[in-house]
């Protein structure tokens, strides 16, 4: 049963070990790419006095350092 503690331990460091590599290259090939997070409601239009859309962008997220965030959370707590 100690064995199996041993292997499991150090399957667990070399998973790690991966998970950190895999999110500092994430981190150095990440580009400026970045998704709008938007807000959608309706506003009233006095001259068709009719409701239209009123869509706002509020910020942008990179996809990048968010997916790199996600390697780094995923690493075995030892």
């Amino acid at each position: 049963m100690e064995e199996k503690f041993v292997k499991l331990r150090r399957f667990n460091l070399i998973m790690a070990g991966l998970h950190t590599i895999q999110g500092i290259v994430m981190l150095i090939l990440s580009s400026s790419f970045a998704l709008p997070v938007t807000s959608a409601f309706l506003k009233f239009n006095p001259a068709t006095q009719s409701l239209s859309p009123d869509l706002q962008t509020l910020f942008q997220i990179k996809i990048g350092p968010a997916v790199a965030i996600f390697y780094f959370y995923l690493q075995p707590r030892i």
